[in-house]
């Protein structure tokens, strides 16, 4: 049985067509893309190409503007995903909306980047409330993913 941090990824005993997914968290890309691999897994992984944390949510007050590309090292890792057969999947240009909380924290990752969604702080709740102001003019779109592929 193929197995991953001791987490069967397939059972051995199962015949036919196989499918699964396993979240990887960031942080840990080197040790799970080389067991895909070399055990023949196709995988694929997510990128968010500009980390922001506007309000300095994560970061003691202080904005945070972190590009893709200022980060060699992430670059590396991506691209050694690549040889390796994974397929990358844009995630969003910041997956997140301004300065306000969309519907948590206005950092890239917690919140969304293209539908406005708020969180009833007394028990959780989200309501979708729709399309974000810009969104409802293709150009906006357009333009976060025109900074996407530019990055």
């Amino acid at each position: 049985m193929w197995k991953l941090n001791g987490i069967p990824l397939l059972n051995s005993t199962l015949r036919g067509l196989r499918r699964g997914a396993r979240r990887v968290r960031r942080g840990c890309c080197s040790a799970p893309r080389g067991v895909l691999f070399s055990n023949g897994i196709p995988f694929s992984f997510h990128i968010t190409a500009r980390y922001l944390d506007p309000n300095g949510y994560y970061n003691d007050g202080v904005s945070r503007d972190v590009p893709l590309s200022t980060q060699p090292l992430m670059i590396a890792a991506i691209r050694a995903m690549q040889q390796l057969g994974g397929v990358m999947i844009h995630h969003g240009y910041t997956h997140q909306y301004s300065n306000i909380a969309n519907p948590y924290t206005a950092v890239t990752g917690d919140d969304c980047e293209f539908y406005r969604i708020t969180s009833n702080s007394s028990n959780g709740v989200l309501t979708f409330v729709g399309p974000l102001p810009g969104d409802t003019d293709s150009s906006w779109a357009q333009g976060r993913f025109n900074s996407y592929a530019a990055e």
